[in-house]
């Protein structure tokens, strides 16, 4: 007879049993797969530093070159200095004694390749190999790399080319890699140092060279032109690079400027004069930016709309943006902060306060008759982003219109009957002419603001002195009127009175401030008066970095510390011409300026040293000019390379356009200079050095 169980005691043991086998079975057969992929990575890590590694021998193999290359010049200059008299007697006629210019300079070129081709070959691969340069802590003379497949061409050809191919490996914990690269060498016979040929004097006019340091700044070697003084635009003028001025920059009457691949900063003021052009590709940071009343004629262009933000800039003032000229206009393709450059205090205890108010300000009685003001407030490439002061993003990009003040009315008071100079703060911050009379009792005002006192005041034009009465207080009360109560009086006045206090409507698309983030007064755009726009917080977390940017770009050069230790002393004073070189740095303080004339370039009277190439058939020049006192540029004139002057840097009004390009300059120290001098070294020799044919070859 059979027994049926009824009971499932135990069957969850069974299973859980069951389950946890399965588990394990698959956990088992996982680790496996684990230790491979972990194994791959550690793999692919190595792989990858070695591949970084042997990249890098390559990297520093290519400084090597250079530095030999470098060398060469300055053993292929020595040669043609150690036979320059050989050749001047070779080439001169001994009947008439004149110097065959022409073939003179092309053995000259000669024995400078033969000479320059001969030191790189005896010389690069030992210095490659043997660490000539004491390279330390790097990848290139670790013990694990090997430098293979050295071999050179001795190409002596008239092409002045060969090449060097070299393969660098790196063993990274038994992973092997090895990268290759061509090195195609030239020789440039244009290295050739040499004055202006002047051969009826005994001695070679060849220019040595040794070496000698210019103290590294950054500050200095970044910018085409520093003028710690100044600098005056006349004439015809492009600036390729950055710009700093310690004080005005003035764009003289006549002038046409255009600035591009950098910006122009000046702890001044800049001002424009009349029938002038002045066209930035690049940010532009001043005190003011200034169009005078005397002006007329004036077209200013900051950036460009092309839909792209990288052609977009912006103007940046600590003061205020003035148009007071006839017939000018302004335009800017981007951004205008006009931060006000203090909020008080110590640092300003003494200034006018309208010096610590930014403010845009009109003054042109033609406006929307002839002159107009477009500020787009679109994004720029240089926009950044806006971050509370610990750092937290505020939010992302900059860009708009700020103005952090209100325009001022400069006045005299009457007290006791005797006028006292005094400045009325006004409630807005774009002013128009005509609108102070919004504040006086020549308009009847309702509300809050129907009754108040006004005190007589006058101001001056040309001389001649025009009385009227400010509203000081609201009757009955001490307390002065605040700028919150100025604001509404504007407003106020512009709803009754606007056919007369502000320019004609039907134009006015000749005043258009668009994307407008932030003004303390309110202000008038396309013929409307718009209420203040607020955001404090937003304001001065903007405010701070943009303070900190224009601080940064006006921060003050002093020529005397990049002067070099110990002072240039070579053969003619302290400067050095070859045919199209130019090298001037003074040694001392208060040394004279220079003055570099190009092609068609008047006299300069003047203490000056002079860079005389007016008869010259350049007018490209390459150099540095480093002085305390005053640089001059005359005539037609492509100059490229730095100018940093302790006085003013002016471009003469002579008819002839100039252009200065910023070029980095290398001027260095080297101990083993056996020769009396300097070296130029602006030309960097990476034109000489052509990297082809990367592969990995492991």
């Amino acid at each position: 007879m059979r027994k049926i169980l009824k009971s499932n005691k135990g069957s969850i043991f069974m299973m859980v049993l069951i389950v946890f086998s399965v588990l394990s079975i698959l956990g088992m057969a996982m680790i496996p797969l684990a230790v491979a992929n972990y194994k791959m990575k550690v793999i692919d890590k190595r792989e990858t530093m070695a591949f970084y590694k042997a990249e890098g021998i390559l990297e520093e193999v290519h400084a090597v070159i250079l530095k030999e290359v470098q060398k060469a010049v300055a053993k292929a200059n020595q040669h043609v200095a150690d036979n320059l008299d050989t050749l001047i007697t070779q080439h001169k006629n001994p009947n008439t004694g004149k110097i065959d210019d022409k073939n003179l300079q092309d053995a000259m070129g000669r024995i400078f390749v033969q000479k320059y081709k001969e030191y790189i070959n005896t010389q690069l691969k030992d210095a490659i190999k043997n660490n000539t340069y004491k390279i330390s802590g790097t990848y290139l003379y670790d013990s694990a790399i090997d430098i293979i497949d050295v071999f050179d061409t001795n190409d002596y050809t008239d092409n002045d080319v060969f090449s060097v191919v070299i393969t660098g490996s790196y063993v990274e914990n038994h992973i092997t890699k090895a990268v290759c690269k061509k090195f195609t060498i030239k020789a440039d016979r244009n290295l050739i140092k040499t004055d202006n040929f002047k051969y009826e004097y005994p001695e070679p006019y060849f220019i040595n060279t040794a070496n000698y340091n210019l103290k590294e700044n950054t500050l200095l070697n970044t910018k085409a032109i520093t003028a710690e003084n100044g600098i005056e635009i006349n004439g015809n003028v492009g600036i390729y690079g950055n710009i700093f001025s310690g004080a005005a920059i003035q764009i003289k009457q006549g002038a046409t400027v255009n600035i591009q691949d950098g910006a122009i900063a000046t702890k001044g003021d800049i001002i424009i004069e009349s029938n002038t052009v002045f066209n930035s590709k690049g940010d532009v940071y001043c005190d003011s930016f200034l169009v005078p009343k005397s002006t007329s004629y004036a077209n200013i262009t900051i950036g460009e709309e092309t839909g792209d933000p990288n052609t977009r800039f912006r103007l940046i003032t600590k003061d205020d943006l003035e148009l007071n000229g006839t017939k000018s206009h302004i335009t800017i393709h981007g951004s205008y902060y006009g931060f006000t450059s203090d909020d008080g205090g110590v640092a300003n205890t003494g200034n006018p306060k309208n010096k610590r108010s930014s403010a845009i300000i009109i003054n042109s009685r033609d406006i929307g008759n002839g002159s107009s003001l477009f500020i787009s407030g679109k994004p720029s490439a240089n926009d950044f982003e806006i971050t509370y002061e610990d750092g937290t993003p505020m939010f992302k990009k900059s860009n708009g219109i700020y103005v952090g003040g209100t325009s001022y009315i400069d006045v005299e008071e009457e007290k006791d009957g005797v006028y006292i100079g005094s400045e009325y703060q006004t409630g807005e911050s774009v002013s128009l002419p005509g609108n102070y009379i919004a504040y006086t009792d020549q308009v009847e005002l309702d509300g809050d603001y129907a009754e108040l006192d006004y005190k007589k005041h006058r101001y001056s034009i040309d001389g001649s002195y025009y009385g009227f009465h400010l509203a000081t207080n609201k009757r009955g009360e001490s307390a002065e009127l605040s700028l919150a109560d100025k604001k509404k009086m504007l407003s106020n006045a512009y709803s009754k009175y606007k056919d007369i206090l502000f320019f004609n409507t039907a134009n006015a698309t000749a005043l258009r401030l668009e994307n407008f983030e932030y003004s303390t007064g309110n202000f008038v755009s396309e013929g409307l008066i718009k209420d203040a726009i607020g955001g404090i917080e937003k304001y001065l977390n903007v405010k701070r970095i943009i303070k900190k940017d224009y601080e940064e770009k006006t921060y003050s050069v002093d020529i005397s510390t990049v002067k070099p230790t110990p002072p240039v002393k070579i053969g003619r004073g302290n400067a050095v011409a070859s045919r199209n070189e130019i090298c001037y740095i003074g040694d001392k303080v208060g040394d004279k300026g220079v003055v570099i004339r190009g092609p068609h370039a008047p006299a300069i009277s003047g203490d000056y040293y002079v860079f005389d190439f007016n008869t010259s058939p350049y007018d490209t020049f390459h150099g540095i000019i480093v002085t305390d006192g005053d640089v001059i540029l005359a005539g037609k004139i492509d100059f490229k390379g730095i100018i940093a002057s302790g006085g003013k840097v002016v471009f003469y009004n002579d008819g002839e356009r100039k252009t200065v390009k910023h070029e980095n300059i290398e001027i260095y120290d080297d101990q083993s200079a056996s020769i009396d001098g300097i070296v130029l070294d602006y030309r960097k020799y990476q034109h000489l050095v052509e990297v082809s044919d990367w592969k990995i070859k492991r």
